[in-house]
């Protein structure tokens, strides 16, 4: 009772010195403030509980949506092209063969052998253009015809992972060696080869044909005498049938199955879970 004297007394001394303390007619100064700090729990009160039901919907919210970026396994890099590289004008008989370094993040093994031959009697060339594109792109003139060869191989010393060679199916039991093909002309082919730390030689998928740009998927499971977990070394050729051609290729990874989920539908789903966090913070 004495607090609540010396409060009401507080407030007496405020309002004469024109602070703006008002009692309300026909009720006590000290019931006001009273009354005041009473509001102002309920409400803190109030805000708690709405943060609480913010948080449980926000949390299944966040989950969905990483679920929805979780569509494939995050890849196993074997070349981005993010380090550039040129062969400059290829004519028949004169061949390029060239290396870049880089970190390993960006080319598997630290290192990028490409050898580019031209079988027509045109020009061709290979320009990887890192600061801008990102991308491995051939190019032939009339009567040209590239054969393009890149080799990932540690600069001769072979990959590892620092106990033995590199392990493909990292990424997923159902890995693949997956290209981003983003331009193409004329029908393709490449070919992937690798070798193991315990065998001699390659092992080849044979040349697979593409028509279409997109990402292009050859199953680990095609090698079945190289193993795919202790692998030193990684081949790809790129070539034609077809005098002429051009493409460009994004990048070279290993990945499960490319199973993209279209962004208008996974925009529905977080649109959705909006609406409802919304109407049940309404209510509240």
């Amino acid at each position: 009772m004495r607090r609540i004297k010396k409060l009401v007394s507080f407030l007496h001394i405020q309002q004469a010195s024109g602070v703006g303390l008002v009692a309300r007619p026909n009720k006590p100064l000290w019931a006001g403030g009273v009354l005041s700090v009473v509001h102002h729990g309920v409400l803190r009160k109030m805000n708690f509980e709405r943060k609480m039901n913010f948080k449980k919907l926000a949390i299944p919210a966040v989950l969905a949506f990483g679920l929805v970026g979780q569509a494939a396994a995050v890849p196993f890099i074997i070349d981005d092209f993010s380090i550039g590289q040129d062969s400059g004008a290829v004519l028949n008989g004169s061949p390029y063969t060239g290396s870049v370094i880089g970190p390993a993040t960006s080319i598997i093994g630290g290192q990028r052998d490409m050898t580019v031959t031209n079988i027509g009697t045109g020009e061709s060339r290979v320009s990887i253009d890192g600061l801008t594109a990102g991308e491995l792109e051939v190019s032939n003139t009339s009567n040209a015809n590239a054969i393009v060869e890149v080799l990932w191989d540690a600069a001769g010393a072979g990959l590892t992972d620092g106990s033995g060679g590199v392990d493909l199916t990292v990424s997923g039991v159902n890995s693949f060696l997956s290209m981003f093909v983003t331009n193409i002309d004329l029908n393709q082919s490449v070919e992937f080869f690798i070798s193991d730390s315990a065998n001699a030689g390659f092992e080849s998928t044979g040349p697979q044909n593409f028509v279409n740009a997109g990402v292009f998927q050859v199953p680990l499971a095609s090698f079945t005498i190289m193993d795919v977990s202790d692998v030193d070394a990684i081949k790809m050729v790129l070539s034609s049938s077809a005098v002429a051609w051009d493409g460009r290729v994004d990048f070279i990874s290993t990945d499960e199955r490319f199973v993209p989920v279209p962004a208008p539908l996974a925009l529905m789903g977080l649109g959705i879970l909006g609406l409802v966090s919304a109407r049940r913070l309404k209510k509240h």
